[in-house]
């Protein structure tokens, strides 16, 4: 969580600057410029790119719960059954 935080704020921070440094000259530049388009498998690249990390997030979210040891869940059984951990007595 912390890397997610840190590299989103970086990202931010570096488009904020960038943006302050050069915002009449980019703003003009890409109102005047009608002709660039995002094709549209970059746009489902994306998509489908953003759709597997948040269920990739999902499963690792999972994963991790239930690698948590806790109450709700019973001890793993041994082998051998009841009469062997009688015997062990």
């Amino acid at each position: 969580m912390t890397v997610a935080s840190r590299t989103f704020s970086l990202t931010v921070s570096t488009l904020a600057a960038a943006s302050s440094q050069h915002a009449s000259r980019l703003i003009r530049d890409f109102m005047r410029d009608e002709g660039q388009f995002v094709p549209s498998i970059a746009l489902v690249d994306g998509v489908v790119l953003a759709l597997a990390s948040i269920a990739l997030l999902v499963y690792f979210i999972h994963h991790i719960a239930e690698s948590i040891p806790g109450r709700h869940r019973p001890p793993p059984h041994r082998s051998g059954g009841a009469a062997t951990q009688q015997a062990g007595h």
